[in-house]
């Protein structure tokens, strides 16, 4: 799971609080933890003793992990190359055992809607939305 690299709000830490809070196994990773304590959760992930990393971009290049089925956007990612780079990490290794593969993004904002245009663009990607009947909530309760 992805979330925006916001140090002083350390958003990949409240976002993981509150999904332990609601009993989900999680753990998180973001530029602000020691390295020591990055590799660690990297360890776990990729010998498969977690399942569910809330983290910032730091966490989608070049990391390889088996059996990731699920990625999602919580926070849409600012440009085209890390939505691929977020995207890969569950292509990577289900596209060789033909597994099906899951990325749900969060989109919020017009920012957010022209990146996923280009990608939609640039890699003549096919991105659903749910659901297609889908009709943009506003927030009527604000004062």
């Amino acid at each position: 799971m992805f979330v925006k690299n916001l140090p002083k709000q350390h958003r990949a830490g409240t976002l993981n609080e509150l999904l332990m809070a609601q009993n989900f196994p999680s753990v998180c990773s973001h530029s602000g933890m020691a390295q020591t304590d990055r590799i660690e959760v990297y360890k776990k992930m990729k010998e498969f003793r977690i399942r569910i990393v809330v983290a910032t971009n730091s966490f989608s290049r070049g990391l390889a992990f088996p059996r990731v089925t699920a990625v999602i956007n919580y926070d849409f990612p600012a440009e085209t190359d890390s939505y691929i780079h977020r995207m890969g990490r569950c292509k990577r290794e289900v596209s060789t055992s033909g597994q099906q593969s899951l990325v749900i993004s969060f989109v919020s904002s017009a920012a957010d809607e022209e990146v996923l245009q280009q990608v939609k663009i640039l890699y003549c990607a096919h991105i659903a939305v749910y659901p297609p009947d889908h009709k943009v909530l506003r927030n009527t309760n604000s004062k």
